[in-house]
């Protein structure tokens, strides 16, 4: 029987091939279920569809879009990564997420 070397790294933190330091390895997506964020989508959805809203919910929709779409969308710049394929779904997510606020203004209670 040989001896079997063990990595002192675990598996997520290898040492990395630039520096030679350790990095972890960040992969926090679990595509085996919807995540808690796709969950808040549908439940804003079936508030929306359901309800009339008053002028303060439209308004907080309108933040909560601002914030998350601006912030997925400028951030890459921001950063220096400015693929376009890579953001086509953020904008396509703000552009139905736009019309879709347009259109809710037509049922709000004043």
């Amino acid at each position: 029987m040989g001896i079997i070397e063990v990595s002192r790294f675990p598996a997520a933190c290898q040492p990395s091939s630039r520096t030679g330091a350790s990095e972890p390895t960040i992969n926090t997506i679990d595509r085996s279920r919807p995540s808690w964020v796709w969950w808040c989508g549908v439940v804003l959805a079936g508030i929306a569809w359901r309800a009339r809203l008053d002028r303060a919910a439209l308004q907080a929709f309108a933040v909560a879009g601002m914030a998350g779409f601006g912030t997925a969308i400028l951030v890459h710049p921001a950063i220096g990564y400015n693929d376009l394929w890579h953001l086509i779904p953020a904008l396509g997510g703000a552009t139905v997420f736009a019309c879709g606020w347009w259109l809710l203004r037509a049922r709000t209670i004043d």
